[in-house]
């Protein structure tokens, strides 16, 4: 079986009566982000302790163990070094999107597997830890980017057909000409809905992939195979 489609089928079975625990995983991300969200700098302190409970749940799945959604809260027990790690990460990625955008998209895949070593290997520092994922992506950077590439197309598969039915384009554009913004969201309700819908769905799966995808690399999968 190649990589992906083994890929695929354990990051189903990791999720297997998991879907509900994991939706609401997202969801609690998602309030306690909002909440911080109402300082100007608040995201910025917290996120990279919400990503590192997050991946502790789903690395839990993708080792078969039970997850419990208030792992969330465990990203926090390690808080000032996720700040540190996601703020050299966000700096580093940011000046390689400056710097003709592909450097970026490179530090962003070198550094996908940061929380996940913060996980296995607490004792590593903050530099320890981000050089720990860039060893660990090495060679592996354009098989995670493919990935993610048919990804993106799966769910823009998915979504346009929903767009073009449930999506009155024309109703959207006449209400924010108007001004009537609020009018504008109204008549994107329907899709928007939708959107958030298959977000849930998809949201959890990306998470445990890439959960997955971590467990294989570290475990000594080497499968040259693609698709």
């Amino acid at each position: 079986m190649s990589t992906l489609k083994m890929l695929l089928s354990q990051t189903l079975s990791s999720l297997s009566g998991n879907w509900l625990k994991a939706i609401g995983m997202l969801l609690l991300a998602g309030m306690l982000y909002m909440v911080s969200a109402m300082t100007i700098i608040g995201p910025l302190f917290i996120i990279g302790a919400i990503y590192l409970g997050m991946s502790d749940f789903f690395l839990t799945l993708a080792r078969g163990k039970e997850a419990s959604v208030s792992q969330l809260f465990n990203g926090f027990n390690q808080f000032g070094k996720a700040l540190g790690v996601t703020l050299i990460m966000i700096m580093v990625i940011m000046v390689g999107m400056v710097l003709f955008f592909i450097p970026g998209i490179i530090a962003a895949l070198a550094f996908s597997q940061v929380y996940f070593v913060m996980l296995d290997k607490p004792e590593l520092g903050v530099m320890d830890t981000l050089k720990e994922s860039h060893e660990i992506m090495k060679g592996k950077k354009r098989k995670l980017f493919l990935y993610a590439f048919l990804g993106y197309i799966a769910l823009y598969a998915v979504l346009l057909p929903f767009n073009l039915i449930l999506l009155d384009q024309e109703a959207v554009q006449q209400q924010m000409m108007n001004g009537d913004i609020i009018g504008g969201y109204m008549a994107m309700g329907p899709y928007m809905a939708f959107s958030m819908l298959v977000g849930l769905l998809f949201g959890p799966f990306a998470y445990a992939f890439l959960a997955n995808f971590y467990v294989r690399v570290v475990g000594g999968e080497q499968e040259e195979v693609l698709i």
